[in-house]
């Protein structure tokens, strides 16, 4: 099974997304997004450390964004 390459961002999400989603098109697989920052319009400034999605091949920003939301409330439960 080949190696998953880890992109660590952090910062603005949607730009963390977007870098995520070119690193999946150069390898021409699948990557996971390690992401520490905020997701400032949904949790109102609470800081995310290691936040980590899957990022698939000719995927949305708006797509990596929402997995992005959706994990961050799994941990917070």
């Amino acid at each position: 099974m080949p190696h998953t390459h880890i992109v660590r961002m952090s910062g603005d999400p949607r730009a963390a997304a977007r870098q995520a989603l070119i690193e999946a098109a150069t390898r021409s697989q699948s990557v996971e997004l390690c992401f520490t920052g905020t997701l400032d319009d949904v949790f109102e400034g609470d800081h995310h450390q290691d936040l980590t999605v899957r990022v698939n091949l000719r995927e949305s920003v708006e797509t990596v964004v929402a997995r992005m939301r959706e994990e961050a409330q799994n941990q917070q439960r």
